[in-house]
């Protein structure tokens, strides 16, 4: 989904100071008219929030009551499901029992309070609103200067929506006391990313935020709404405008990133989020990484799946039956190219034209995949790709296949899918003696193509470039004359290259 920039509205607020001098005593009198009175006001493609505090200042050292209110309206012609408002208080204010309230116009939702922390969720119908008010009491230890700045968290359209409103507190004394004329939010900032390099490490960088910036605030999130950060996520950056990160390979190697600009008394607007796709690695040892049959000629003789007992550590792919194949993938992307495909495997059980290998360049629209209500003629995923295909007939040779499309023509002879494309065939690619042993295989994917070595060796350099930055990547195994085909995996990695 895209989203709209956020705007933020509001007015310069000036401060007037009186001074008037009675007797032989000078009085000091200000007045910080209106002081964020609204905070402002963040729009996104389908949701806007605004929040407001009925006070601009409040007396030092005193106890004082402020009420906020915030409004969140659906602007889009879409209902938007799943809106939550999270609003944890300033430390020098807490929450006045009892006095929640929210109302939902063309919508439904709850509101709550918990440690100091006011929460809304909900839905709301295009055109509609929620309106939510608390008041909370102003600690009476606070100085003289102190800014007490309140922002709200909104997500439901796929960005994060952060109204904020500030109070000053505001002190009498003997001396001229100087008060910022103008508060204005740190800029929102223009964050991007370098591509992984070999070592699984790329560096986040981002402007300055310019005049009163004292620092940056850096979420690294595996979730686009950054509903959690994980646990390297660098949080205060200090004065720095980059960021150097670093992982190890892993079954879920898609992060997101968003900066802000932090001043003394707020913060900026978080920055667009930039996505990165690193390095990937399944060692087969978790049967919750997503693996399983995504493209196939007949459900009922082909399976995919996470070994166990003496195949524990291993995923195993099965055709049974003469002419079928099946394709399975974990459907997780390819970081950009260069990247580097890498994995072991072995035919387990030897009949003659067995085959089986890996696949990469495979598209995907995102939809249900398999899709079992079109399961053979589906064009949600898998449509081309380049094939890696090991034959058994004695030896190993390799046909490697460049698919262009599919075709289903369950009458035509032969399996009942096509795989439509031009085919390179190298015979024998291994020798006879060791055809039934592990053997790694890796491909080196390229601007210039696709280079493939065997346990070290170098042996082809494919060089069509159709596919290449389509992302995908999988296993494969079909049959021919005999069956069943039997391929097993110890691990399957894509990793990044310089």
């Amino acid at each position: 989904m895209k989203v709209a920039n956020a705007s933020v509205r509001g007015s310069n607020r000036k401060s007037t100071i009186i001074i008037g001098v009675v007797g032989a005593m000078v009085m000091v009198l200000f007045l910080v008219q209106a002081l964020a009175a609204v905070g402002n006001d963040v729009q996104a493609a389908e949701l806007a929030a605004e929040k407001t505090v009925n006070l601009a200042q409040v007396p030092a050292n005193a106890t004082s009551t402020i009420e906020y209110t915030i409004v969140i309206t659906n602007t889009g012609d879409m209902t938007a499901d799943n809106v939550s408002m999270t609003d944890a208080l300033d430390s020098g204010v807490s929450y006045i029992s009892g006095t929640l309230d929210a109302q939902a116009v063309n919508g439904l939702g709850s509101v709550g309070e918990m440690n100091n922390v006011i929460t809304w969720a909900g839905s709301l119908q295009d055109g509609g609103y929620a309106i939510i008010t608390f008041q909370a009491a102003v600690t009476d230890s606070l100085p003289g200067g102190y800014i007490i700045t309140n922002t709200a968290e909104i997500t439901g359209t796929g960005s994060l929506l952060t109204p904020f409103a500030v109070t000053a507190v505001t002190s009498q004394t003997n001396t001229n006391i100087y008060f910022p004329i103008i508060f204005k939010s740190p800029p929102k900032l223009t964050l991007q990313a370098t591509r992984p390099n070999s070592s699984n490490s790329w560096t986040l960088s981002w402007d300055e935020g310019g005049n009163g910036v004292i620092g940056y605030e850096l979420q690294e999130s595996q979730d686009p709404n950054f509903g959690s950060v994980t646990p390297e996520s660098p949080g205060d950056v200090g004065s720095a405008t980059s960021y150097a990160m670093s992982h190890s390979l892993s079954p879920s190697p898609i992060y997101y990133y968003r900066v802000r600009a932090v001043a003394a008394t707020m913060v900026g607007l978080w920055s667009d989020t930039v996505s990165v796709i690193g390095g990937y690695r399944d060692d087969f040892d978790d049967d919750t990484t997503g693996w399983g049959m995504r493209r196939t000629t007949y459900l009922e003789e082909t399976d995919a799946y996470y070994g166990s007992g003496n195949e524990q550590g291993q995923f195993v792919i099965i055709v049974g039956d003469r002419w079928d194949w099946v394709l399975a993938s974990p459907l997780v992307p390819a970081p950009k190219v260069p990247y580097a495909i890498q994995y072991e495997a072995k035919v387990h059980d030897r009949s003659n034209l067995v085959s089986g290998g890996m696949v990469y360049g495979g598209d995907w629209n995102g939809d249900a995949c398999p899709e079992y209500g079109n399961i053979y003629q589906t064009d949600n995923c898998f449509n081309h790709f380049y094939n890696f295909n090991y034959i058994w007939y004695g030896p190993l040779k390799l046909l490697f296949e460049q698919v262009n499309y599919l075709e289903w023509c369950p009458n035509c002879g032969g399996s009942p899918l096509k795989r439509i494309g031009p085919t390179q065939e190298i015979d024998p690619i291994i020798d006879y003696d060791h055809s039934e042993d592990w053997h790694t295989y890796r491909v080196e994917v390229r601007s210039d193509g696709a280079r493939l070595y065997i346990d070290g060796s170098f042996e082809r350099h494919f060089t069509d470039t159709t596919w290449i930055n389509e992302p995908y990547f999988g296993v494969f195994a079909s049959t021919d004359e005999y069956k069943p085909s039997i391929w097993l995996y110890k691990y399957f990695q894509v990793a990044p290259l310089d």
